[in-house]
């Protein structure tokens, strides 16, 4: 009885009352199950069931209260962002396998909006027929309950009621391990699970991570550094001539992966048996940014934040500044703008000598793609001067033509899948062509050069039986450490991956790299004395 005098369900026409009913229930079902479809592992806590039980309970509540509070143009315009955002947040999912966070989307608005064409190819079939068919029985229902008949007087005591119950049940959930507050120290995926997305949404610019906070906590990970490799690794012939090569979207499946009747990588694939290969594990839990951070940074980077928006960062440790420190001149390389993640700002805190983004290439006679400058422009740049330099030289590149939607190649270039127009398969033309371009730079290195080449992340692709090589969350690339013409004293053993961490890390690769610098080559100091 209460609740009925509350919605005064006596002015309820029955068809009016069972059009607005299922709409909002099948609107909180179909949010339900868009927010279900991102968690592959749930996030751990003692009752899952009653976390999920409270989510539904928050769409419903939130879609009731919709349907009763807006007319049917704004009814008509919310299924329609609703329908909107669902894409978005299904693609962000299959692709990250964790939830998006609208925080970080503004921060990155630029880097989103270059590659959001390839959000809507690796949305799955069913999500789009299942999403359309949805958007068009929610209209469907609208058209029913809109305008609302003339023998209903009003719900403002209902609103009110949904309302005030929406603020309870949120308010439950700040008494549990999900409450708001966690978020700056945990991710938007947790509250993703008990909340859904547009409350977390709100609570993120209430609880973003203090960047004091960050500052202090990045302070600390920056002496996480794992050097995991000296117990076991042979030493490497590290001369004066030093690549550190990171390949964008270069999954640990590609390598000696066949498909169509082709080798994807035949280059690389080639160097295996003459080099040192390891399965790393990813940094990836903000961005692509967090790999090449930690390999120059010297740190692991922040869980919580893109690391180099982090102000005041302490570079004393960084790889640029220690290859200096041994007498090499180094030189950073990437086609894209140094404006993305601020790495302008962040590489020449680091100590680089020269530093070429996109932007520094204005005018020059160089090829380009919509995104950037092309990877063989950036690989002929580095090998001239390689091949010129009077002293030491080390060099940074970071690739960029096999980013996604893997549209950054031309025509001609498409070997394995000639024409396709398919995101996938061109994933894998791509992957080709930058193997090609490997194949050509490496090839040009003065002898005795040491290249490390290591992929960033997984590209989330999977065709035929091609598969991301992902384990959860966590994500597995290669990193390859090859010296140009090496010397017969330099064992090509194979690396026994028992006698290895099955968490390894760049950094464990990068610090052993450091180990072989130190041993190697004297300190600039002790060459001007």
């Amino acid at each position: 009885m209460f609740l009925a005098d509350i919605f005064q369900l006596e002015n309820w026409p029955t068809g009016y009352f069972l059009a607005s009913a299922g709409l909002a229930a099948f609107w909180a079902l179909e949010n339900f199950l868009v927010q279900a479809a991102l968690f592959d592992l749930p996030p751990i806590t003692r009752h899952p069931r009653i976390y999920q039980f409270m989510r539904l309970s928050i769409n419903l509540v939130a879609a009731g209260i919709i349907v009763l509070a807006f007319n049917r143009p704004w009814l008509t315009l919310i299924a329609a962002l609703n329908f909107g955002l669902s894409l978005i947040v299904i693609a962000y999912g299959q692709y990250f396998h964790r939830a998006c966070s609208l925080y970080y989307a503004v921060k990155n608005i630029r880097e989103g909006l270059k590659v959001s064409s390839f959000a809507f190819h690796i949305i799955p079939p069913i999500a789009w027929a299942g999403l359309l068919s949805s958007l068009v029985f929610k209209i469907f229902l609208i058209f029913q309950i809109q305008p609302q008949p003339v023998s209903f007087h009003g719900n403002g005591l209902a609103l009110g009621f949904l309302l005030l119950l929406l603020f309870a049940l949120i308010m439950f959930l700040q008494y549990t391990s999900f409450r708001f507050k966690s978020m700056g120290i945990t991710s938007i995926t947790r509250a993703v699970f008990a909340y859904g997305y547009v409350n977390s949404w709100i609570a993120e610019f209430f609880v973003a991570p203090d960047t004091r906070q960050v500052v202090n906590e990045l302070a600390e990970l920056q002496k996480v550094s794992p050097d995991r490799l000296t117990a076991t690794e042979p030493a490497w012939p590290v001369g004066d001539k030093v690549v550190v090569l990171q390949l964008e979207s270069f999954g640990w499946n590609v390598v000696n992966h066949h498909i169509n009747g082709r080798e994807v990588t035949p280059y690389f694939n080639s160097l295996v048996h003459s080099s040192r290969l390891f399965k790393i594990q990813a940094y990836h839990a903000i961005g692509t940014a967090d790999m090449d951070y930690a390999v120059l940074s010297g740190g692991t980077p922040s869980p919580h934040l893109i690391s180099y928006f982090v102000p005041d960062i302490d570079y004393t440790n960084a790889l640029p500044r220690f290859m200096q420190q041994h007498g090499f001149r180094t030189v950073a390389l990437h086609g894209a703008t140094g404006e993305f993640y601020s790495r302008r700002n962040n590489f020449v805190r680091m100590g680089f000598d020269e530093i070429q983004f996109r932007e520094d290439f204005r005018g020059r006679p160089v090829k380009h793609s919509y995104w950037g400058v092309r990877d063989e422009e950036l690989f002929r740049i580095s090998s001239e001067k390689m091949r010129n330099a009077r002293g030491p030289e080390f060099h940074f590149i970071i690739t960029l033509d096999t980013h996604g939607p893997f549209n950054l190649i031309h025509e001609d270039e498409k070997e394995i899948f000639p024409g396709s127009p398919i995101w996938q398969e061109n994933y894998f033309n791509s992957m080709h062509a930058l193997d090609r371009n490997l194949r050509d730079y490496v090839e040009s290195l003065p002898t005795g050069t040491t290249v490390i080449l290591y992929g960033d992340h997984t590209s989330g692709v999977e065709y035929d039986t091609f598969k991301p090589a992902r384990e959860g969350d966590v994500e597995y690339v290669p990193c390859l450490v090859h010296v140009r013409r090496a010397p017969e004293s330099w064992p090509a053993v194979e690396t026994t991956p028992s006698s290895l961490p099955s968490d390894l890390r760049m950094l464990d690769v990068m610090n052993f790299l450091r180990r072989q610098v130190a041993r190697e080559q004297k300190p600039a100091s002790s060459l001007v004395a």
